[in-house]
């Protein structure tokens, strides 16, 4: 049995600001009439959780009815990407607008040591941009429930998420432990079931499909009904019953009346887990024991690489979006470009709040293509990724500008360059045949990794960098 924590609560002031006169506020046109102005938010971010994982991307071993229908009742966006191929770096482009690498978060953050050894801080700056906190100036109600890591547990005096404008966060991987997987969903629910006329702001943050696996015995059996050994059964077993928790808090919206005026965003970190290990239990100081990556089956749905590469694979996940009378129904987009950097805009243009003065940015708003209006993104998108180097994992840094996406290793002696779309499963090299394409990518790319900084803010070192 996993421990069941104190459930404790992080409360800040709200501030509610108007808008300003003058002040850089985006708006989104509203459809007369239907509901309220501004849509309450919520984002499911799952946790290596695979294009290929969901039935209606072509999975036929995995039930996943709850988001199949979410994606019928919505839009399904075939060309997101995050800006990693691990966890924190993707969490924080998504809080900050920014490629993480601007901030030195280039892996997952865990020990003192482990930060020392990549040149990382110890937790992301509390005063970069942050989105919750642009929402709640802008009058929503903020809440976080789930994972955290913008540090981990290993790391006691880092901030709080009240610090990152949060009013109400009940986390694991933080240094403000107080929930665990088993109670964010609830949690969700209660917010939902208390809304009134402010519009909430809420991360879920999900544990599922990370190791440790804690498949129920109910979709154990259910799984083997169907003829799955035990190996097979455990990690559609465990993404069954994450799509079921899910559904009971869509259910939860259609209950409370304003499923309509809520836009709900379902995604992932990155993409799948490598199989790496035979060991059938694991330890988690903060979850208790579960199973290991012996059974992440995942599946990138055909895409080259998983978890920790710069491939597709590894970067391009599932989102499907939803928000009833304004994104459209039913729909699959594989042209649309979105990515990573693009929600800090975004959802502040959907939620009419102002972005900071001087902010630079990294992502575009991409709120029109939400709601199915095309366009082009017109930005380079870039990763860098020092934590790998071998094996599948060879690639230091990667960029993707039009259809052109292109990758180098550290000695820029291995490149690859693909046309996507049109190579989905990057299977065709043409380096050697667009050699001007190459040529124009690499000095972009170049460009960029001469902009990073070359160590990591000390302002947010851990005093246990000291012992």
């Amino acid at each position: 049995m996993r421990p069941k924590p104190l459930i404790q609560f992080s409360l800040c002031l709200t501030v509610v600001l108007g808008v300003l006169s003058g002040a850089r506020v985006a708006a989104v046109e509203q459809p007369p009439g239907h509901g309220r102005e501004r849509p309450n938010i919520l984002v499911i971010f799952a946790d290596d959780w695979g294009f290929g994982d969901l039935g209606c991307h072509g999975n036929e071993v995995v039930e996943t009815p709850n988001l199949d229908g979410l994606a019928g009742q919505g839009t399904d966006f075939h060309q997101f990407t995050v800006a990693s191929g691990v966890c924190s770096p993707s969490r924080v482009a998504l809080l900050t607008g920014r490629f993480p690498a601007r901030y030195r978060i280039t892996e997952h953050f865990a020990s003192v040591g482990h930060h020392k050894k990549t040149g990382m801080p110890d937790w992301m700056d509390p005063n970069a941009p942050m989105l919750p906190r642009l929402l709640k100036q802008a009058g929503y109600q903020t809440c976080h429930f789930g994972k955290w890591h913008l540090t981990n547990y290993h790391i006691p005096d880092a901030p709080h998420p009240a610090a990152y404008g949060y009013d109400r966060a009940f986390i694991w991987g933080g240094s403000d432990h107080s929930a665990n997987p088993d109670e964010v969903f609830d949690l969700a629910i209660d917010v939902i079931k208390e809304a009134g006329e402010k519009p909430f702001f809420i991360n879920l943050w999900i544990h599922e499909t990370h190791t440790p696996h804690y498949p129920t015995p109910e979709m154990l059996e259910h799984y083997a009904g169907k003829g799955l050994d035990e190996r097979e059964r455990v990690y559609p077993a465990v993404v069954t019953n994450a799509d079921r928790q899910i559904g009971r808090v869509l259910k939860a919206l259609d209950d409370a009346g304003i499923a309509g005026e809520t836009l709900v965003i379902f995604s992932s970190d990155n993409g799948p887990e490598y199989t790496i290990d035979r060991k059938k239990k694991m330890g988690h100081p903060e979850l208790g024991p579960g199973l290991t990556t012996w059974y992440s089956l995942g599946s990138s749905g055909g895409l080259k690489g998983a978890k920790r590469s710069l491939h597709e694979g590894g970067v391009r996940v599932p989102l499907i979006v939803r928000w009833p009378g304004k994104v459209k129904a039913g729909q699959v987009d594989k042209s649309s470009v979105i990515t990573g950097v693009d929600w800090l805009p975004t959802l502040c243009a959907i939620a009419g709040a102002e972005l900071p003065e001087g902010y630079n940015g990294d992502g575009e708003d991409r709120s029109a293509v939400l709601l199915g209006r095309p366009g082009e993104r017109g930005r380079a998108i870039y990763w860098y990724w020092p934590g790998g180097h071998g094996g599948n994992n060879w690639m230091l840094a990667a960029i993707r500008e039009g259809r052109w996406k292109l990758l180098v290793d550290e000695s820029r002696e291995r490149i690859e360059l693909y046309d996507i779309p049109a190579d989905r499963a990057e299977t065709d090299n043409l380096a050697g045949a667009r050699p001007e394409v190459v040529g124009d990518l690499i000095a972009k790319l170049e460009g960029w990794l001469a902009q990073l900084p070359e160590q990591a803010d000390p302002r947010c070192f851990s005093k246990l960098r000291k012992k």
